[in-house]
């Protein structure tokens, strides 16, 4: 009988196994490559980047001075081992090596969860290795907590930016009532393990390529693994930091777990199937979250070179970076959005101004400055000014705020605030755009609204329009001095 064991991966020993059995379950963790598709697709050289993404691995085993050959293949992928099994007529048993963790010190939850909240954490209970799916403002972070007060075992949160990090620390003295020096800290040179912890990704990974005896014990002794923004987690060094953890429960929570690079199959591979959602629309029509509107502004902004290479005599490139230096260099462009932040500020609104540039984000936090705007800055590599703002924006001494995607993206908890500017393009990824309405879209007294507003570039033709009609339930087009239906502007001969 072929004995399956489960750690922190799944391991079987191929000595002696059917060769058209190993090659089914290798086949089972061989994915076909997006990036290698895409580029031959237009016709740019794929070397160096290859055909099939393989997550299996064959090693070399010592058991009582005996050498053992062993297929290993991700945790996520368990029920596709078995059907391999199965579908070869073998007979197998599992063997749990997981980590169940010794009960851990963590508190009750403060918190009492909604009911959509309590069903996504039991999902995750019963599921034990999966992806919990919940739209940005559903309190995934809440759900997450829910769950290491329930179970009560040693917990790590893994994260990968500071203002999660951040965040995360300070909702577990607020929701578990943990004290400072009861939460755990790893990032950068700090290493303190406690009941709960709070771990970058980035330190975990370095520490377990290293092979540092700190990581090796705690994916040792860890029950509970928790990787918030899940849909991160396909990069190479995210998974380095995950795989190694034993813990039973091993759970990624993100309001979308799928990829623009399509390599969400990564995800699966190492946390398993989406084992319970809630989207968007069922949170607005239950007046959980509120429906953010897209107001899109057009402009006259051109790159008559950007695009996807056609091979024609006027060539085309796909220079992302270029393209958006040749947007903030564009005054008009920049006037645009700073005219749209004017008049909500003035109407007695706080506004967030998110672009991909840091050098953007100073010229718009300048100019406001100049229109006596008074304003704050939220960027990854200023921590101190990022938090300094964070406090002004909740307590209304600030009316505006300038700041990157990247770090405004995630971590920010600002209900407050209802109104946006997206002022360089995002309407290529529906995770993103989504990510956005999500700092716009929470409750809070007198907040009646949320709107997005998004410059509209002729450089995409009507994709991006298309793409923000496609994802959301109300955009409206500045056209003729008033704003109109969307879906009625992309129809021919029916726009106002």
């Amino acid at each position: 009988m072929l004995e399956v064991v489960v750690d922190n991966r799944v391991r079987l020993c191929a000595d002696g196994m059917e060769p058209e059995l190993v090659s089914a379950l290798k086949e089972a963790f061989e994915h076909p490559n997006p990036a290698f598709e895409l580029r031959r697709a237009i016709g740019v050289p794929t070397w160096g980047e290859p055909r099939t993404i393989r997550t299996w691995h064959m090693e070399h085993e010592f058991t009582d001075g005996a050498r053992r050959l062993m297929l290993t293949l991700p945790r996520g992928g368990l029920q596709r081992v078995r059907d391999a099994l199965a579908e070869h007529g073998v007979d197998w048993r599992e063997v749990d090596d997981r980590e169940p963790g010794l009960p851990a010190d963590i508190p009750d939850h403060l918190v009492k969860l909604h009911g959509f909240q309590g069903d996504l954490m039991h999902a995750a209970m019963e599921k034990q290795n999966c992806i919990l799916r919940s739209s940005t403002g559903s309190g995934k972070t809440v759900i997450a907590f829910g769950l290491a007060a329930a179970l009560k075992l040693p917990t790590v949160v893994v994260v990968s930016k500071r203002a999660l990090f951040d965040q995360w620390i300070r909702r577990a003295h607020s929701e578990l009532g943990l004290r400072p020096g009861q939460v755990g800290q790893i990032r950068g040179g700090a290493w303190r393990v406690g009941d709960l912890t709070v771990a970058m990704q980035k330190t975990l990974a370095l520490a377990f390529e290293r092979a540092d005896p700190r990581a090796l014990k705690l994916a040792d002794e860890t029950g509970v693994l928790i990787a918030d923004e899940v849909h991160l987690f396909a990069a190479k060094s995210f998974i380095q930091a995950i795989d190694p953890f034993r813990a039973k429960y091993r759970v990624g929570v993100s309001d979308d777990h799928r990829r623009k690079d399509k390599k969400e199959f990564l995800v699966h591979d190492v946390f398993g199937v989406v084992a319970a959602e809630v989207g968007r629309k069922a949170l607005v029509e239950a007046g959980f979250i509120l429906d953010v509107e897209v107001r899109v502004v057009p402009t006259a902004f051109e790159a008559p070179w950007y695009g996807m290479p056609t091979g024609d005599e006027d060539p085309k490139e796909l220079d992302f970076d270029r393209l958006l230096k040749e947007m903030a260099a564009d005054d008009a462009r920049t006037k645009l959005a700073l005219d749209v932040a004017q008049r909500e500020v003035e109407a007695g609104e706080q506004v967030l101004l998110m672009t991909h540039q840091r050098d953007l984000c100073r010229k718009l936090d300048q100019a406001l400055a100049h229109r006596d705007v008074r304003t704050g800055f939220l960027v990854g590599d200023a921590p101190a000014e990022f938090e300094r703002t964070v406090r002004d924006l909740a307590k209304g001494k600030v009316r505006a705020a300038v700041g990157t995607y990247q770090a405004m993206g995630t971590g920010l908890d600002l209900p407050r605030v209802a109104v946006g500017i997206a002022v360089t393009p995002i309407a290529g990824n529906q995770q993103f755009v989504s990510q956005v309405c999500g700092r716009l879209c929470r409750t809070s007294d007198g907040k009646k609204a949320a709107r997005l507003y998004y410059l509209l570039d002729p450089v995409y033709g009507d994709r991006h329009l298309r793409n923000l009609v496609k994802w959301n339930r109300k955009v409206v087009v500045w056209r003729g001095g008033k704003w109109v239906d969307a879906a009625k502007v992309l129809r021919p001969g029916r726009a106002a």
